[in-house]
């Protein structure tokens, strides 16, 4: 299999994200007038913003003595509400963030090894979101999203 050069694959990029944006639909969506013609235009293209708190960087390293074993977790962590809920409810959140990433730290410690090794982080995703919505109560997140998510161990 051949290597393309970077350079040559950086302006292969380059063109197709230029000529994606340069059609008459993505213009016309990017339009000052457009965006602000009320929840008509929202539904017609099909974008909904969900309400999100961003909980930061996350980097856990849980040694496990017993399999001589220490792993590290790293990524970027984000909860998302639904459509409905109030950003200054989602807002007013910001003090909690440290309970909740301790929720966070514990559904990683306790998550086995295959745990990691789904592509989606399905299974690991769920239980963070289990524990986060018990301390929640009222207000209830909709998904995790995890950005620059790595594992390692040593």
């Amino acid at each position: 299999m051949a290597s393309i050069p970077t350079n040559r694959c950086s302006a292969v990029i380059l063109g197709f994200l230029i000529l994606i944006l340069s059609t008459p639909s993505a213009a016309e969506d990017s339009l000052p007038e457009k965006q602000n013609s009320g929840s008509s235009t929202k539904a017609a293209s099909g974008i909904v913003v969900l309400p999100k708190l961003d909980l930061g960087v996350l980097e856990i390293k849980n040694l496990e003595p017993t399999r001589n074993q220490t792993s590290k977790v790293t990524f970027a962590m984000h909860l998302t509400f639904p459509p409905e809920t109030d950003p200054a409810i989602v807002t007013a959140l910001g003090h909690w963030q440290h309970r909740l990433r301790e929720q966070v730290i514990v559904a990683i410690r306790v998550a086995e090894l295959g745990d990691y090794m789904d592509p989606r982080l399905l299974r690991l995703r769920k239980q963070i979101l289990y524990r986060i919505n018990r301390v929640l109560k009222g207000i209830q997140a909709q998904d995790v999203l995890l950005a620059d998510f790595t594992f390692a161990t040593e």
